[in-house]
């Protein structure tokens, strides 16, 4: 196998990783796939104003904060799932990937009803020095209209 297709896979692996350990509530493991100067972003575009509303940007510190302090806000109780797809290789340097991904998230309730979430696109860098690391990871949602506390990084 090529060393490139070798570092796509290890890619795709690490993000189909990350999204089963935000499944699993497995934060600290999350943060684990990251590197130092990493950094996490949500944003959505609006017709209204024409242009993309920043819902989120944080660095490793201040997503272990956030991490931390999700047993002491209101949020929605259940579950969340997501599904990755659609992994395409966007650009590559020496010693990073740029790859763009599909991602459905479900909310299921403590009752075991579920429902669509969100829709959105992870546009992710990751860096290829041993196993790879995420250094950036921006989630363009297509849905605008979130229910009341979801206070889970998509």
């Amino acid at each position: 196998m090529s060393p490139m297709l070798l570092d796509r896979h290890a890619v795709q692996d690490l993000v189909y990783r990350s999204c089963i350990l935000l499944d699993a509530a497995r934060y600290d493991d999350w943060l684990e796939l990251l590197v130092p100067q990493f950094r996490y972003r949500i944003v959505a575009y609006s017709e209204e104003i024409r242009k993309d509303m920043v819902w989120l940007d944080h660095g490793p510190d201040e997503l272990k904060a956030l991490f931390k302090n999700l047993t002491s806000h209101v949020r929605v109780l259940g579950t969340f799932r997501r599904q990755v797809g659609v992994f395409e290789e966007t650009e590559r340097s020496d010693n990073t990937i740029r790859i763009a991904s599909s991602v459905v998230v479900y909310h299921t309730t403590p009752a075991g009803a579920s429902k669509l979430f969100a829709l959105a696109h992870y546009n992710d860098v990751a860096v290829l020095n041993g196993e790879p690391r995420l250094q950036e990871r921006t989630v363009h949602l297509e849905t605008r209209q979130l229910d009341f506390g979801p206070h889970v990084i998509l």
